[in-house]
């Protein structure tokens, strides 16, 4: 299956909130993620990787491959999964890699057939993301929210990490890390 999203960087969350609640969308909920990244490969332009992710009452085992940027480029296949640490202990036996973990809040909201997420990483401003089934569904939500800020298609987390010059500062490059 291929995720569509594209992600809007140094946006205005009060400005993104009143866009959100004027176009008609509907708050889904704010959620605490924890994860355990486990990236596999090391080259720069694939973006290839394992992440087991929970809200605390739900987790995913989720495989991606990205190779570019564009709104269309990510293969995704998801299933539901039992125990969090259980889940990561099993795939850092198997693939023999140590994962990064991750933690993250999202604030979700529904408008018609697209996702939009606000997320809030450590030590980076907001990221606004925008999800839908097809890419021109993705194209008009953001042509209708017409969100101020700069559109990086579906560029990974260590791109947004390095823009606010954190790669490699304190913490910032363990949320992105291949570790082996």
């Amino acid at each position: 299956m291929k995720e569509i999203e594209t992600k809007i960087i140094d946006i205005n969350e009060g400005e993104v909130r009143e866009k959100l609640v004027k176009i008609g969308a509907k708050k889904a909920g704010k959620f605490f993620y924890r994860r355990y990244v486990f990236f596999l490969t090391d080259k720069k332009e694939i973006d290839e990787f394992v992440r087991i992710r929970t809200d605390g009452k739900k987790t995913t085992i989720t495989y991606k491959y990205r190779e570019g940027s564009g709104l269309r480029n990510t293969e995704e296949v998801e299933t539901e999964a039992g125990d969090f640490k259980k889940s990561a202990e099993i795939f850092e036996k198997a693939l023999k890699i140590k994962p990064v973990y991750q933690e993250n809040k999202v604030e979700k909201w529904l408008y018609k057939n697209a996702e939009i997420d606000i997320i809030y990483w450590p030590l980076i401003k907001p990221i606004l993301e925008i999800e839908g089934k097809s890419v021109n569904e993705v194209i008009k939500t953001k042509e209708k929210l017409n969100i101020k800020g700069m559109d990086i298609g579906n560029k990974n987390l260590e791109f947004t990490f390095k823009y606010y010059n954190q790669a490699g500062k304190d913490n910032g490059d363990l949320y992105f890390k291949k570790q082996r």
